[in-house]
């Protein structure tokens, strides 16, 4: 019974949350958050990347996530694109895994 319960609250929430976007998405967003969620997916991407790439400690440099993310950085301020940034942060990663560091 409980573990119903709580297959039952876990719907009713995901349906709580994809009703709302919809609803919310059928009408005009307002400036401020139009502007807002144009800051989303680098401030997810960067939650994502940031813990992998701080945790490296004194041998940052000879990593390749180090380097992966100095590619992704450079990237990032040249096109301001996030699946160029990926691209260029996953194809270093993986040259330099295969160069042996």
């Amino acid at each position: 019974m409980a573990t119903t319960l709580v297959i039952l609250g876990m719907a009713l929430v995901t349906f709580a949350t994809r009703f709302t976007l919809v609803a919310l998405l059928s009408r005009e967003l307002p400036l401020p958050v139009a502007r807002w969620l144009r800051f989303v997916p680098v401030a997810v991407f960067a939650a994502l990347a940031a813990p992998e790439l701080l945790r490296m400690g004194e041998t940052a440099r000879l990593q390749p996530e180090f380097w992966a993310g100095l590619a992704g950085v450079l990237v990032a301020r040249r096109t301001a694109q996030v699946p160029l940034v990926i691209a260029a942060g996953l194809i270093t990663f993986w040259l330099v895994r295969a160069m042996g560091w």
